[in-house]
């Protein structure tokens, strides 16, 4: 039998298996190996089992050296893989999220807003003035890190006299306040707001009167009611006792049975109204239709009036009916009348000026000031509206 060339190299690899092969079989009370040639002086059979365990022993050495290379290069790529994963999602999202424009402040960013007004001790700026520091102070978040910082960024919006001074008083007396800014804001309103806020907004509303567009009222009028919580059929009762005679009358006339029982519905309703009712007079007079909301020159039709025309800036005027006064509704400039105008309000009994009966036209009540005292002024036999 020949001799396998992958024994002997096993064998040099590991000479000691031989050793402690013969010292475990003599301790076991076993004859020592002895390797025997064999005739021919070939290695017998005990040679090529004795190489063929060694043979088997270095290749699992083989065999774990190779399983511990292959773990640790999975570990290296597995690492790579992770740190490429997050390069890829920091990349996701800095595309989704545009960095807004900064101010750039040495080490920190800014972002650029616009200041605050300053608080100048007046009861109905308070709440402004609070929702604006508010607002900044969230918009720059970074800048004012602590309580301490925002109430001395409050401090900076206090005007001169009793705001300053109040700010004064709390760093010498209550400085305590200072490094809590909830109890600090808590304070200022203590201090300036309206004692009696309800009191104040109820009375105002009640004085509350419709002197333009029903929509401007309804804005103006939101504005106070939301101090009052009251219930939809109080407020629909406030608004309308402060709406024009006119749109009274047509509100009588539209909802007999079905008017709205919730105030937006209600408000919509009238604005609605309103815009309807100034359409058609803008019809009578013969004037372009237009948005009462239109406040360019054009917007509303304005014919050559006669001298005597009442207005607050009065218009010279070729016209021919100079005895007759334009009617003024609301702050609508109106041109004369027409000859069937005129005579509908002689036979009906009605105002030439405003086109409502029971007053002569030198009192009518929806006459400027200026324009009663512009008609007295001008000595003419004048119309009394009543035939």
């Amino acid at each position: 039998m020949s001799h396998n060339p992958a024994f002997t190299n096993s064998f040099e690899i590991l000479p000691e298996f031989s050793a402690s092969t013969a010292e475990h079989q003599q301790q076991a009370g076993q004859a020592p190996y002895v390797n025997n040639p064999g005739p021919s002086g070939n290695p017998g059979p005990e040679d090529e089992r004795s190489f063929l365990w060694k043979a088997i022993f270095g290749l699992g050495q083989n065999l774990d050296t190779f399983a511990n290379r292959q773990s640790q290069e999975a570990m290296e790529s597995h690492n790579a893989f992770q740190a490429i994963a997050q390069q890829l999602q920091q990349l996701s999202l800095n595309h989704a999220q545009p960095t807004p424009a900064v101010l750039s402040t040495g080490s920190s960013t800014i972002p650029r807003v616009r200041e605050p007004r300053k608080f100048d001790g007046q009861a109905q700026s308070v709440d402004p003035f609070v929702r604006e520091i508010n607002n900044s102070l969230v918009l720059q978040c970074r800048a004012f890190t602590s309580d301490h910082d925002k109430s001395l960024y409050f401090g900076f919006h206090l005007e001169d006299g009793s705001p300053s001074a109040w700010y004064t008083s709390v760093e010498k007396y209550h400085p305590e306040l200072l490094d809590n800014f909830k109890a600090f804001l808590n304070a200022f309103k203590k201090h300036f707001e309206d004692s009696d806020r309800y009191a104040t907004a109820l009375a105002k509303l009640r004085k509350l009167k419709q002197d333009s567009s029903a929509a401007t009222y309804a804005s103006r009028f939101r504005e106070l009611v939301w101090e009052l919580d009251l219930m939809d059929q109080t407020t629909i009762q406030m608004f309308y006792d402060g709406l024009k005679d006119t749109v009274k009358d047509a509100i009588t006339i539209t909802t007999v049975n079905d008017a709205p029982t919730t105030f937006d519905d209600y408000v919509k309703m009238v604005i609605s109204i309103d815009n309807k009712l100034h359409r058609r007079l803008l019809e009578r007079r013969g004037g372009p239709v237009k948005s009462i909301f239109d406040k360019s020159p054009s917007s509303v039709s304005r014919p050559n009036l006669p001298s005597s025309t009442i207005s607050s800036h009065p218009v010279a005027s070729s016209s021919t009916n100079s005895d007759v006064v334009p009617m003024e509704i609301d702050v609508m400039k109106r041109g004369p009348i027409t000859e069937a105008e005129r005579k509908r309000c002689t036979e009906l009994h009605l105002c030439y000026y405003c086109g409502k009966g029971d007053h002569a036209v030198q009192n009518c009540p929806n006459m400027s000031e200026y324009a009663k005292k512009n008609f007295k002024g001008k000595g003419k036999a004048t119309p009394s509206g009543k035939a």
